[in-house]
This record gives C-alpha cells, sequence and structure tokens, in this order.
C-alpha cells in the first residue's frame, strides 16, 4: 500500500502547474498571497490566553482624546435614562496583539432591564492609531440568551446562534439606535425576563468567556494543554484572512446589508443608509446631568 505522505506528494506535484499558470496569468495581490500562504500560520501559532483580564478603570486615568468619547457617549445614556454600573480596562487575550489596549462603560437602565454598552479599542503599539470605537445596547437573560442591538461591524467569526444581534455600522444616533433596540425587545422577547449585572467585571468576564465558548464549538478555537491556553484551528486560521480579502469580504458585507435592510423595514425603520444619515436628535451642545451608580447598589 503506497505510503499515504507519497500520495499527497504526487498530489502537489501534479497541481504545480496549474497554481504557477494561475499566479502567471492572475498576478494575485499581496493580499490574497499573505492570506493564503502567510496569515493561517501566523494565526495558528498565536496562543489565546485563558486568564480573565478586566479590571476596574477610573475615568481620569483615560487619554483627553478617549476621555472625550466617554463623555460625549456618558451625556447620550444619561439622555436616554441609564446610570453607569462600571467602566473596565482589559488587554488583549491573543499572544501576538498583547499592545491592544480596551475600555468599556457600562450603563443600565433597570425600569426596562437594558444595558448600554460602549467599547473603545486601540493598538498601543502604533503611537498614531486612533481608537475605535462602538455602542450597543442590550438585554440579557438568565438563560444565556440575549438581544443586541449595536453599530459595530460584523466580522468574519461565527456568531452565538443563541444571541440575536443587529450590526448597524456608521449609525452614530444613539437615540435612534436605542428605539430600534426597544422595537426589537418588544418583538423578540416573548416573555423573558432580562437580566442585569450586580459587578461590572465580573459581566464583561463572562462575556469573553460565553464568546470563547462559541468559537470553541464553532470549531474555530481549540485548548492547547502545553501552551496554557487556547489557538486558532486549522479551519479558523484558513477561513478567517480569506472571508476578510476580496471579493469575499465585499460578498460577505453585502448579504449582511440586505439581511439588516431587510429587518430595519419589518421594524418599521426604512434602511441603513437612511439612518446614517438621518442627524441625532440631541444635539451637541444640549447638557444632561450624568448620574453614576454603584454596582453594589
Amino acid at each position: 500500500m503506497p505510503d499515504v505522505w507519497v500520495i499527497l506528494g504526487m498530489l502537489v506535484l501534479s497541481m504545480l502547474p496549474a497554481i504557477v499558470l494561475g499566479l502567471l496569468l492572475f498576478r494575485p495581490s499581496r493580499n490574497w498571497l499573505n492570506a493564503v500562504f502567510i496569515v493561517p500560520f501566523q494565526l495558528r501559532s498565536h496562543r489565546i490566553t485563558s486568564e480573565l483580564d478586566w479590571e476596574a478603570l477610573d475615568l481620569s486615568e483615560l487619554q483627553a482624546n478617549l476621555l472625550k468619547h466617554f463623555s460625549s457617549t456618558a451625556q447620550s445614556f444619561a439622555a436616554l435614562g441609564f446610570t453607569a454600573v462600571g467602566h473596565c480596562k482589559g488587554r488583549s487575550d491573543v499572544s501576538s496583539t498583547a499592545n491592544l489596549e480596551r475600555y468599556s462603560s457600562v450603563w443600565m437602565r433597570p425600569e426596562t432591564g437594558d444595558l448600554a454598552i460602549t467599547h473603545a479599542v486601540r493598538d498601543a503599539s502604533k503611537k498614531s492609531n486612533p481608537y475605535r470605537t462602538v455602542c450597543a445596547f442590550g438585554q440579557h437573560y438568565a438563560d444565556r440568551t440575549s438581544i443586541t442591538t449595536t453599530n459595530r461591524p460584523s466580522s468574519s467569526l461565527p456568531e452565538n446562534p443563541h444571541r440575536s444581534i443587529l450590526h448597524l455600522p456608521g449609525l452614530s444616533n444613539l437615540p435612534k439606535l436605542y428605539e430600534i433596540h426597544r422595537t426589537r425587545v418588544v418583538r423578540e422577547a416573548r416573555g423573558r425576563t432580562p437580566k442585569l449585572p450586580t459587578d461590572v467585571v465580573e459581566f464583561l468576564s463572562q462575556e469573553r468567556l460565553d464568546h470563547r465558548d462559541q468559537l470553541v464549538n464553532a470549531g474555530f478555537h481549540i485548548f492547547d494543554s502545553k501552551a496554557n491556553g487556547y489557538r486558532w484551528t486549522w479551519r479558523a486560521a484558513f477561513l478567517i484572512p480569506y472571508r476578510s480579502i476580496w471579493p469575499m469580504k465585499q460578498r460577505r458585507i453585502a448579504a449582511g446589508r440586505i439581511r439588516t435592510d431587510q429587518m430595519l423595514k419589518e421594524l418599521g425603520f426604512g434602511d441603513l443608509k437612511s439612518l446614517v444619515s438621518t442627524p441625532p436628535s440631541l444635539s451637541a451642545g444640549t447638557e444632561v446631568k450624568v448620574q453614576y451608580r454603584s454596582a453594589s447598589s
């Protein structure tokens, strides 16, 4: 019986002329070559720590530009009836991007059972890198399900099937984002009782654990006992860069936009393009008294 490696070698050699011809005819870009031959092996070598890294944050520690974002968002959240639960900072859980700074602020509205969260992320290794900021409104339930409406773009990673998430990238009008969220809750809650967090560090840590469990169940993460952490599976290492290059990324975004517009029309909000072009109803000069509530209260 022929050795399996001999068979594989013969297959590779038989395909080599077609591969070379394809490279000569189509001349793929550097992004394509990286996605196929380099990035998968880089991702596979990354160790993802199993430790939790969120810790409480004093807003006075923030840089001026980041503090401006959190202050502006706090005004919008407070105007919508939310009070602050707490603020946290964390580091990346991927060894190759240990300089990734993350900041989060969690707010709640007990009378409706809703949460409001804003995240800011920046690669600290690049001094000129700006913070990427997103906001989300959510309602979480005791059965670990949730309804979330966010202005964060969708990613190439699989979504948790037990969580209903609507991505509205570019929608900076937070009152409108919350209005859409409340409409979704009325439609999808089906009698479930909301569960509000009592500790912001515990809440964000559990969110990360749930996300990691989802990636394990989807075949994207696997535990490496030798490294005492997780690693991307080979399946994930090839799928992630493949979904992030042209034209797969554009096709994925276009398909997501069609689903988003369909849901918005069902909810009575038109389409995403018209929503993004609508200015916020709360003017930048409006002053709102921000109330802070202790997580232990």
